[in-house]
């Protein structure tokens, strides 16, 4: 692989990465339905806040499927 494959690559990674999950956290920010406050999954008890809620179990899904 040359460094212009590798740095193509390095912008497609980054791209993908924005476009799969920046993005959407974005958009559940800004609808008030992602709040950054609560703390990860592991620091909670076990089954504490997931609740069939995927944003709050930590599984943002950008497609709603």
């Amino acid at each position: 692989m040359t460094a212009s494959e590798a740095e193509g690559l390095g912008k497609f990674v980054r791209h993908l990465i924005r476009h799969e999950y920046e993005m959407p956290a974005q958009l559940l920010r800004d609808q008030g339905l992602l709040n950054d406050d609560q703390p990860d999954a592991e620091e909670e008890e076990p089954g504490a806040a997931a609740d069939g809620d995927p944003a709050l179990a930590g599984g943002l899904d950008p497609h709603g499927s």
